[in-house]
């Protein structure tokens, strides 16, 4: 693992070969989906930093096979850091 983040319930860990979403849902939280994306078929990424009225930030990554997956972030996540640091991963 190499960084993780959470926002509200749903958690991002960004590892050396894959990033894995877990993505809470319903009231009780008892239901999780686990999404892999592995680098290797990421073919772009976009980062949108918070705005003045906008308290998220987001991130979507494209990925062949899958489409769009977006992740929301708090303010208080540097959220160009996550993308400095896709923009090194080597695939």
């Amino acid at each position: 693992m190499l960084k993780a983040y959470t926002h509200t319930r749903d958690k991002v860990v960004f590892t050396t070969h894959r990033i894995i979403c877990y993505d809470v849902q319903g009231l009780t939280g008892s239901k999780k989906e686990i999404r892999f994306f592995p680098y290797s078929k990421r073919t772009s990424f976009s980062v949108e930093t918070a705005g003045f009225f906008d308290g998220d930030s987001d991130f979507k990554i494209w990925d062949s096979g899958v489409g769009c997956f977006g992740i929301k972030f708090g303010r208080s996540i540097d959220i160009r850091k996550i993308g400095f640091f896709l923009a090194k991963t080597v695939v």
